[in-house]
């Protein structure tokens, strides 16, 4: 019984550290990702710069080059573009696909009036 009792003891101290450890690692993910953008109102200025920033200095030869090492379009997108996909989140995918679609809109009107004289 003796043996039963401290296996039983032995198993619940493994679970705790796997929770402490599982916990502190999603912390840890989310105060990289920061706060939900949900309840942001952000400026077309503001989209416009999240929508284009890249670490990358050429992203998308990078995009490229990554998808061609066997990544999928989207995991590229979200590494040489970070912040893509948390301004088009939406309820539902034909609701994503249409705030992309705005935003990239939106952005390339005010590339095409950057450039005008």
């Amino acid at each position: 019984m003796a043996g039963q009792h401290q296996q039983q003891d032995l198993a619940r101290q493994a679970v705790d550290r796997f929770k402490q450890r599982a916990n502190e690692y999603a912390s840890g993910i989310a105060q990289r990702m920061g706060p939900p953008a949900g309840g942001t109102k952000l400026t077309n200025e503001q989209i416009h710069g999240l929508w284009l920033f890249s670490p990358e200095p050429n992203p998308d030869q990078a995009h490229q080059q990554l998808v061609s090492q066997g990544m999928s379009p989207g995991q590229a997108m979200d590494k040489v573009w970070p912040y893509r996909r948390k301004l088009f989140q939406a309820p539902t995918v034909a609701e994503q696909v249409k705030k992309a679609e705005s935003i990239a809109a939106m952005v390339e009107g005010h590339a095409e009036q950057a450039s005008k004289p």
